[in-house]
């Protein structure tokens, strides 16, 4: 689960911002926090802000420092803050704090986005102090334990292997040393288990890949008949081929996984596929019947759609410690039903020990009713267009009070500052 993320010169993120998932001081909706060891972490936060305040630009920060990790993707060269112009040779720097069972992990790194030289990177286990597994300055790797030669040979061959410009991160070589016990190798695998596999995030545009179960067809109806969609049943219709216009990298995540028998599904641009390896990849299409009467997945409504993509997030299922990013939560969604989502997956998180971090400007979410107040943050742009996060546990708000028109009226901060389009006409 995530404690905290960090995030520095990246896009409209100036100095260092956060966002916290410890629990605060508050004392209502206790079956929000989820003990791991000594920490009381809390099972969701919501991200409020006005268009262009940066709430995307947090899920941004998430999805382009993952893929860094996870398959190597550079950052996007103009991806530093640019309304300082020192900020190009300046390191553009995250940080995830995350819990793995009852360990807990720091992992960072910091990266000049103009030029793809990694400046620093670190790993530290956090569980009961703060102790280094390893910091690397440039090219140059400290572990924790730097009196044991035979290990520190072992680095120092990994560290060898970074490309001669910088660019590569050292935790993904660390975590490929098969056969190796020592404590720095396992907790690279630990970190990197977390990156691959319980991080996950569904963007305004697209979604996950999803592995399938016995029963998941049955889940998948009794939801969308529970939402109100008009869905009876669902199907599958074998393709000829697979589509040149599903995204390969979707494909690649979950091919290792085919190749041992699962069954996967991702979402293309013809629709929704369930694939599976039958002497080479076999691919089906998704379809829906609204009693009896078939349609093709993209014949459904945008919401449907949605809310198909968003599924995954409140199955019940045996998948735990999961941590979901939602950016745009309610996009097409109605705002009863953004509310129950977010309420199925709350009955859900503490028994499955899953997270939702979720931006939206969807107003009708922001209830003391429904969520705490030390589980909503603000984005708010400052003078200098640097977006800036806080908290609404600042403001000390009374669990019976009304937030959202609170919020509607600014007390808060993080809405539209609007100007007249036609003064002239008053």
């Amino acid at each position: 689960m995530l404690v905290e993320f960090r995030v520095e010169n990246y896009r409209s993120f100036g100095d260092v911002q956060r966002l916290s998932m410890t629990a605060g001081s508050v004392k209502n909706h206790p079956r929000h926090v989820v003990m791991v060891g000594n920490r009381k972490i809390l099972v969701a936060s919501a991200v409020f802000g006005a268009n262009a305040s940066g709430k995307t630009n947090l899920v941004r920060a998430m999805v382009e420092s993952q893929a860094k990790i996870v398959a190597g993707i550079p950052l996007p060269i103009a991806s530093w803050n640019r309304n300082d112009n020192n900020n190009r040779d300046a390191p553009t720097g995250f940080e995830y704090v995350f819990t793995m069972g009852e360990t807990t992990l720091a992992y960072g790194f910091e990266i000049v986005a103009s030029t793809g030289v990694v400046k620093s990177e670190w790993l530290h286990d956090m569980t009961h102090k703060d102790v280094a597994v390893f910091d690397r300055e440039g090219r140059a790797v400290i572990t924790g334990d730097d009196s044991d030669t035979a290990l520190k040979g072992k680095v120092d061959v990994i560290a060898s292997m970074l490309r001669v410009n910088g660019g590569d991160l050292i935790l993904p070589l660390l975590a490929r040393m098969e056969g190796t016990s020592d404590a720095i190798f396992e907790k690279a695998r630990l970190a990197m288990s977390w990156f691959s596999h319980n991080l996950v995030i569904i963007g305004a545009e697209n979604n996950a890949p999803v592995m399938f179960y016995e029963g998941r067809d049955d889940v998948i109806r009794d939801a969308m008949s529970s939402y109100a969609t008009g869905i009876t049943g669902i199907g599958y219709e074998r393709m000829k081929r697979l589509p040149q216009d599903v995204p390969e990298v979707l494909v690649r995540d979950m091919e290792q996984q085919l190749m041992r028998g699962a069954v996967g599904a991702i979402r293309g641009p013809q629709g929704f596929l369930k694939l599976r390896y039958e002497d080479g990849l076999v691919a089906e299409r998704t379809v829906f019947y609204h009693n009896s009467v078939k349609f093709d997945f993209n014949e459904e409504s945008d919401g449907t759609r949605r809310l198909f993509d968003l599924l995954p997030v409140i199955e019940r299922n045996e998948v735990r410690d999961v941590t979901f990013v939602i950016d745009e939560l309610n996009r097409s969604l109605h705002p009863q039903l953004s509310r129950k989502f977010v309420r199925d997956f709350l009955k859900l998180s503490v028994e499955k020990r899953r997270q939702l971090i979720f931006t939206t400007h969807e107003a009708m979410l922001l209830d003391l009713d429904l969520l705490r107040r030390d589980e909503y943050w603000f984005a708010e742009k400052t003078s200098e267009g640097n977006t800036r996060l806080y908290s609404l546990e600042d403001f000390r708000e009374r669990a019976d009070r009304r937030i959202i028109w609170s919020y509607l009226d600014g007390r808060y901060g993080a809405v539209p500052a609007f100007r007249e389009m036609y003064p002239d006409l008053e």
